[in-house]
């Protein structure tokens, strides 16, 4: 699953790629209007003499479309290199979630060549600026044309990588994510869960703020889970391993049903079995007060807790929604 604030960030910067391609290729039309070629003719000039010729070629107007062209690109490679790092971080992530290997090794490499293309973009546009201002010398045109080489082969990685990642995800993304063979799962007899007690309060709150869903909205209050955990129909369960809090979970009964809520289980403790021990024992706790059914509480676009709770039997009400108001 992409995080949601990386989600948003790659849609960000997509839509800015192509607002930048779809400009520099505009530029490109008047320069080749010129009677000279498009910009990308002298990114390989590799020469002095073959920059000149173009720039003869374009004229003064044509050589004023191509600086600015070059300036525009600065913020094109910003927006490009951002799209395909974040889209190759996505593309390596779902790899090892899926341990899909061949995948999972090439997205080592390809976050890098993503971001590598943009700073050889940089220093061959600087180059070419100096050669359009009568600077740079015998020097700069190969050295432009070498780095824009570099560039198209780093970027053209991170293109294939990036579309070979799409290629997993239509046909995988769909299925369950394999477990991480660096995980371990813990046995029964390593986690033990149950009813928080009051001096838990603090490694609870403690755990809440360090995975704190950022759709969460009220506050967590020291005053309130003692009430929780003192006076309460609900059962504040909480997992220990190691002596220490790595999960809580509130099992609520009102009477009439069960509700399960605020599953938290620490980072360095996900896909251990956790999370199943929690929800395991919750049902025990409110089948043991007389639920027979039992509702998950469950933000609508967190996709991680989403399909936690969809394997564990608990798929989305498309029927009843919750509403809320503060009291």
């Amino acid at each position: 699953m992409i995080p949601r604030r990386r989600k948003h960030l790659l849609i960000a910067f997509g839509i800015a790629t192509v607002a930048f391609d779809i400009a520099l290729l505009v530029i490109d039309q008047h320069l080749e209007a010129t009677g000279g070629p498009s910009i990308l003719g002298l990114e390989f000039a590799g020469s002095r003499q073959r920059a000149a010729q173009i720039m003869g070629e374009w004229g003064s107007h044509g050589q004023y479309l191509a600086r600015l062209s070059l300036w525009i690109d600065f913020g094109f490679m910003l927006s490009y290199g951002t799209f395909f790092t974040l889209a190759a971080l996505a593309t390596r992530d779902f790899a090892r979630e899926r341990d899909l290997r061949a995948l999972a090794i090439a997205g080592i490499a390809a976050p890098f060549f993503a971001a590598l293309a943009p700073l050889f973009d940089a220093a061959e546009n600087i180059a070419w600026l100096l050669v359009l201002g009568g600077h740079g010398g015998s020097l700069a045109p190969p050295f432009a044309t070498a780095c824009a080489s570099l560039k198209f082969l780093f970027i053209g990685l991170a293109i294939v990588y990036a579309l070979w990642g799409l290629v997993g995800w239509l046909r995988y993304g769909k299925q369950p994510a394999a477990p991480n063979r660096a995980d371990r799962a813990l046995t029964a007899a390593e986690i033990t869960v149950r009813r928080c007690q009051l001096d838990d309060v603090p490694g609870v709150l403690a755990l809440w703020e360090q995975t704190r869903s950022e759709h969460a909205s009220s506050t967590d209050r020291v005053e309130d889970v003692e009430c929780l955990v003192g006076d309460s129909p609900a059962a504040l369960l909480v997992a220990v391993h190691g002596g220490e809090i790595v999960g809580t979970l509130i099992a609520a009964w009102d009477g009439w049903r069960g509700n399960l809520y605020r599953l938290a289980v620490r980072d360095d403790r996900r896909r251990m079995g956790v999370g199943t021990a929690l929800a395991g024992a919750g049902e025990d706790y409110l089948r043991s007060r007389g639920a027979r059914r039992v509702t998950a509480l469950v933000a609508f676009e967190d996709e991680v807790a989403g399909g936690f709770w969809d394997s564990a039997g608990y798929p989305q009400d498309r029927e009843i929604g919750r509403r809320v108001r503060n009291i």
